[in-house]
């Protein structure tokens, strides 16, 4: 009995003190979700088991609270346009009303949740031979530590190449960077091969480009070859688009920014670290014109993306927010039945990425 008592303040432990002593720094080996933070909101923090979080996109109150207590997010976007817009002279009598209705011409996405588990396991004998205190708190520490960090990288990767099966409730991965912004696929349930559903495609080019400054200013004002139409993509800027983060693989980093300090077109930025389970971008960046690049080690080889940041946000759910289940020790909860001498547990967090206006986000896939 003394060894399940010992085993029942285990995940507490680990929620109140190790998590968020993590998240102020496991965030140096990723960036996308900080650099959304930094250049937007944060509604709660991460690996905070009684609150979920919410990364990016300034929403109001209300839509806050609808994400929360939705299982699927909804995401509006136009048909077609309404039509019926004049000029309205001294004498105009003229029926100003559109050849349709707003409500006629404007459809949804919908996007799950995903869930996803990182075990913990902790051999009883070294329990036993640590007998208690501030001995058994490092194990736990370190077990911890080790899972969780295994299980941000899984889903720093994820972020960008997941592809979940979306006929499931719950969603076996996030909706990736890479199927967001796209022209020609099928995301959030929604056909964007059909030209009905033409204003909720991605820009993207899959031709063979240079990496540069001025590649990124033509992706913005001009746009670029290898669209999925075949074509030019759309300037971002005839999008509305902010474009005011750009992310790259390291060495892609490295290449712009030498190119901006040796023009003296941009500056080097560095930003401190975040403490107590909050969100901030964590090391060094570019300003190139307003425009945020930083490097990511997740980031695909060979691609860029270059983002409008108010139209993404990444959401944590209550209670899975980087949450450690309780710790099991597996003989005393099934003994006699031959299980290994383990006590275990689970780093669990149920979350999603949203893309609010994929059209005015670009990809490219292959930019050296």
């Amino acid at each position: 009995m003394a060894r399940a008592a010992i085993r029942s303040g285990f995940h507490a432990y680990a929620n109140e003190f190790v998590v968020p002593r993590m998240f102020s720094g496991v965030f140096k080996v990723t960036t996308l979700l900080p650099a959304l933070a930094q250049l937007g909101s944060v509604d709660g923090n991460l690996g905070r088991k009684t609150s979920g979080a919410m990364i990016g996109k300034s929403l109001p109150p209300g839509k806050k609270a609808t994400l929360r207590g939705s299982t699927q997010a909804q995401i509006f976007y136009q048909l077609a346009k309404v039509g019926g817009g004049k000029y309205i002279g001294v004498d105009d009598t003229a029926s100003s009303a559109g050849s349709s209705r707003s409500s006629r011409q404007k459809s949804s996405a919908y996007v799950s949740w995903f869930e996803h588990e990182q075990p913990i396991a902790v051999e009883n004998q070294q329990l036993d031979a640590a007998g208690g205190g501030f001995a058994v708190g490092s194990i736990v520490d370190d077990s911890t530590q080790m899972a969780l960090e295994e299980q941000i990288e899984q889903i720093s990767t994820d972020i960008y190449t997941g592809d979940p099966t979306e006929s499931a409730e719950i969603w076996d991965a996030p909706l990736g960077l890479q199927q967001w912004i796209h022209g020609a696929n099928t995301a959030a349930g929604v056909d964007r091969t059909a030209s009905a559903n033409q204003y909720f495609r991605g820009e993207r080019s899959t031709g063979a480009h240079t990496l540069s400054l001025s590649f990124i200013d033509a992706v913005c004002l001009e746009g670029v070859s290898g669209a999925d139409d075949s074509g030019t993509t759309t300037p971002l800027f005839n999008n509305s688009s902010l474009a005011n983060l750009i992310v790259v693989p390291n060495a892609g980093y490295n290449k712009l920014k030498q190119e901006a300090l040796s023009r003296n077109v941009g500056t080097r930025q560095t930003t401190s670290m975040p403490s107590g389970g909050s969100v901030g971008y964590l090391g060094e960046w570019i300003d190139y014109n307003g425009k945020m690049i930083v490097p990511d080690p997740y980031c695909p080889a060979s691609s860029i993306f270059i983002l409008d940041s108010s139209t993404w946000l990444f959401q944590t759910f209550s209670g899975k927010n980087f949450t450690v289940q309780k710790f099991q020790n597996l003989r005393e909860l099934q003994p006699g039945t031959g299980q290994p001498d383990l006590t275990t547990s689970a780093s669990v967090v149920k979350a999603r990425l949203l893309c609010f206006e994929p059209w005015k986000n670009f990809q490219g896939t292959n930019v050296t």
